[in-house]
């Protein structure tokens, strides 16, 4: 019986030792938790005094962030940061663009130092909050020891991070916590606003008015439904696409960009047609039919860009 009982034991301790490393593993995963937010794309709030998000736009993103105790803003976005918004709500802006391939090890120290010096609470964010953003708050926080590499990854996973950018996967999955020594020795140099290359600069710019497209789609095109500055919009979302073909740059010189830029420039041209004569006659179902396989094309061509010359 003695016997029985110390086999019983046993299994009891194995089951609740085994339960015990269930509970810590999913605790362990789950360490950045989604916060609902009228103005804050894609807030997470990561570890304690540390968010990741979108970019903020206008004084209700920004009186959000002063309700949430930020003091510092981080930017990985290629876009220039509201400076003057920022400083009317006592939040210091720090820029450190990215691009989708991945963190360097140099920006990641750089990251890791900022959170570690300036004033917290901090919140990152790129354009959306989905990709940039949680990949550099996942390689900050695993390099100051405070996420694991499995809750760094969950970030990634929880946010949205798009698979195809394996670069900011890879950052995440080769970041380790870093000693006091080597952040002491990385510079405590936090730009508010960094220099972009001609290339990077024209893509943001182009991202920024696509977005003015995308709000017409699911307007269902009504153009009457528009700001009155649309139509200069894709005038000048039409005009980027010709520029970019003129860039010093060697991605802008081969075949498969200029074709690709071409297709989108005849996409827009379409939609520019239909929308000039909108404000007199309603669109009909073909009108719109044509709308939106413009935009698929315009969507295809970004897609396929961004994988050959940008991922």
């Amino acid at each position: 019986m003695r016997a029985l009982w110390g086999i019983a034991r046993v299994l009891l301790c194995t089951v609740v030792f085994g339960q015990c490393l269930t509970n810590t593993s999913a605790a362990e995963d789950s360490a950045s938790k989604k916060l609902a937010s009228p103005n804050l794309p894609n807030l997470f709030s990561v570890c304690d005094g540390i968010f990741s998000g979108g970019q903020p736009e206008g004084e209700d993103a920004f009186k959000e962030l002063k309700a949430l105790g930020v003091r510092t803003i981080i930017s990985v976005d290629g876009a220039k940061p509201n400076l003057a918004l920022a400083e009317k709500f006592g939040i210091r802006y720090v820029h450190f663009p990215l691009g989708y391939d991945g963190v360097s090890q140099e920006r990641g120290k750089q990251l890791a130092k900022a959170v570690r010096v300036l004033e917290s609470p901090v919140y990152f964010h790129c354009h959306h909050g989905r990709h940039r953003s949680p990949a550099a708050v996942a390689v900050a926080c695993v390099h100051l020891g405070r996420l694991s590499r499995a809750q760094a990854i969950e970030l990634l996973k929880t946010a949205g991070t798009d698979p195809r950018y394996k670069g900011l996967f890879r950052s995440v999955e080769n970041a380790a916590k870093l000693s006091d020594q080597v952040l002491e020795a990385t510079p405590a140099e936090f730009p508010a606003v960094s220099d972009l290359p001609p290339m990077a600069e024209s893509m943001v710019e182009v991202d920024q008015l696509f977005e003015h497209l995308k709000a017409a789609r699911k307007l269902d095109w009504k153009f009457a439904d528009q700001p009155p500055n649309f139509a200069e919009k894709v005038a000048l979302l039409h005009e980027k696409f010709r520029e970019l073909k003129r860039l010093e740059d060697p991605r802008t010189q081969q075949v498969a960009f200029i074709d690709m830029c071409k297709t989108s420039e005849a996409a827009i041209l379409t939609i520019e047609r239909i929308q000039s004569t909108a404000r007199i006659y309603l669109l009909d179902a073909k009108q719109i039919e044509i709308l939106n396989t413009a935009m698929n094309q315009l969507e295809s061509q970004c897609s396929a860009c961004h994988q050959k010359f940008r991922d």
